[in-house]
């Protein structure tokens, strides 16, 4: 006969955390706010290229700051400076990689809005809703004090992502480590280089696979964002242009099925109006017929 699985009631933390569940989510996750396991992925997650990009705050540096009690919280990144001399102290450390991570700290509080508020860890939260909700409020503050009927009212933000901003920023832990980021002079506005600087692909949609030779495939969304157009991370009928790279993965076969156009890298630089580097495009895809 099968044994009914119990799940456990507490997080083996050690805090005495419990285990909770979302409505309507299947995975479970410690309620207790210093548990190290989600502090960990938590501020890894802040450190991110995608988030606050901080060079050298990967994952066994941020387990062994956790370990350490030099990191409690993402807002805690930015008092490490007042532990240099212990930092160095550190088997493998030393002065040049402890000045070269706090250097990287300090930098990462000039990233545009979308960065902090992606890498704030908001549930149900990605990269495109965090662009949108940057675009759309122009700083930190009024999302904080948008009302869910705000927030869904924005065609991208749907009831459940209104329904986590809502009680995110209703938090008082999250608050008060949203006012620390402040006062450590994190940036809170929306920056320039994320207002569009055109129209040229207003209502186009694009789907990015392969590795593109001149920009790297974050660099390729910001150009077409930044000329209106938008960026998805699957093919559908909406889809406009497919942009392929060297080595292109399934997305490529599902724009053939699809019979959406495909560009190559050297096509997609024509379009937005960029010259085509001196290298040649080798091993470049062809296009599809149905672009011909």
């Amino acid at each position: 006969d099968a044994v009914e699985f119990v799940f456990p009631e507490y997080c083996e933390c050690g805090l005495q955390g419990r285990l909770v569940r979302l409505p309507g989510e299947v995975a479970y996750f410690c309620e207790h706010p210093e548990c190290p396991w989600q502090l960990r992925r938590r501020i890894e997650h802040f450190a991110s290229r995608n988030a606050m990009d901080i060079e050298g705050m990967g994952e066994k540096v941020v387990d062994q700051l956790v370990t350490l009690g030099f990191l409690k919280n993402i807002a805690s990144v930015y008092e490490l400076h007042q532990f240099r001399d212990k930092l160095i102290e550190l088997e493998r450390w030393g002065e040049k990689k402890v000045d070269n991570l706090l250097e990287a700290i300090e930098e990462s509080k000039k990233r545009p809005l979308h960065r902090l508020i992606f890498g704030l860890g908001i549930r149900f939260i990605g990269e495109g809703a965090a662009k949108i909700l940057a675009k759309h409020f122009k700083n930190l503050d009024n999302i904080m004090k948008a009302s869910k009927e705000d927030l869904t009212s924005i065609y991208e933000i749907g009831e459940k992502m209104a329904e986590s901003l809502v009680r995110f920023f209703t938090d008082p832990k999250e608050l008060e480590i949203i006012e620390k980021l402040r006062a450590y002079g994190v940036n809170f506005e929306e920056k320039e280089e994320f207002v569009t600087i055109g129209k040229k692909l207003e209502g186009l949609t694009f789907v990015l696979t392969g590795e593109l030779q001149s920009m790297t495939r974050n660099e390729a969304k910001a150009k077409i964002e930044q000329l209106g157009g938008k960026v998805s991370g699957s093919v559908s009928k909406k889809t406009s242009f497919v942009i392929a790279g060297a080595n292109p993965g399934s997305k490529y076969s599902d724009a053939v099925k699809l019979g959406i156009k495909i560009l190559n890298e050297e096509e997609f630089l024509e379009l937005i109006g960029e010259e085509k580097p001196k290298d040649n495009f080798a091993n470049k895809p062809e296009s599809n017929t149905l672009f011909d």
